[in-house]
C-alpha cells in the first residue's frame, strides 16, 4: 500500500502583511478563520494542495492556534 502524502501551504496575513509558505498558491480545498488583536486583523488560510475536505477538527484546532496567538501578544507584548 502506498501512502499518500497532501501537501498544506499556509497563508498569514496580519496588519495587511502577508506570510507564506515556500511555493504558496490558493486552491479550492481551504480553511479560514481570522482574530483581531489590539484592533488588527489576523487571518490563517490553511490550503490542501489537493482535493480533500477538512475536518470539523482540523477548524477546531486552527480556532484554538489563533486563540493562543492572541493571548500570546497581549500577555508577552502587552498589546490590550
Amino acid at each position: 500500500m502506498l501512502l499518500k502524502i497532501l501537501y498544506l501551504k499556509l497563508l498569514i496575513v496580519f496588519n495587511h502583511k502577508n506570510y507564506l509558505t515556500s511555493h504558496f498558491s490558493d486552491t479550492p480545498w481551504k480553511i479560514s478563520d481570522k482574530i483581531k488583536i489590539n484592533n488588527k486583523k489576523l487571518l490563517i488560510e490553511v490550503y490542501y494542495s489537493e482535493n480533500k475536505s477538512f475536518l470539523k477538527e482540523e477548524q477546531d484546532l486552527l480556532k484554538k492556534i489563533l486563540v493562543q496567538i492572541k493571548a500570546f501578544f497581549e500577555l508577552k507584548l502587552g498589546w490590550l
